[in-house]
């Protein structure tokens, strides 16, 4: 492995990190994967289906969206369906945990 040095130009009083620079020029991490909404009403109202507030109409749509992102030849609208699926799969996690908690309260 090789040692990388720091750079200093004559006359100058900055000094150059190379590895650092190349950390500074890496896109920022991604957030974690988020649901839609966080109740089964704004999921209906968002996706103007009375389903959406269901756990499974949201798996279902997942499983759509990474079947269509199998066989789709532009990788970028093939990687946004694949963030989609994700959002998808954490609306419904969502969903069946509240509907856990409800039942847990009743």
């Amino acid at each position: 492995m090789a040692v990388v040095e720091p750079t200093q130009a004559a006359g100058e009083d900055t000094v150059e990190f190379p590895v650092l620079a190349a950390v500074e020029a890496m896109p920022p991490p991604r957030r974690a994967v988020e649901p839609f909404r966080t109740t089964a009403s704004a999921l209906v109202e968002f996706f103007e289906n009375a389903d959406a507030g269901v756990p499974d109409w949201h798996r279902g749509r997942a499983q759509e969206l990474r079947r269509d992102a199998q066989v789709h030849p532009v990788a970028a609208v093939a990687n946004a369906f694949l963030r989609v699926a994700a959002r998808h799969d954490a609306t419904a996690q969502l969903l069946e945990t509240q509907s856990d908690i409800w039942a847990a309260t009743a």
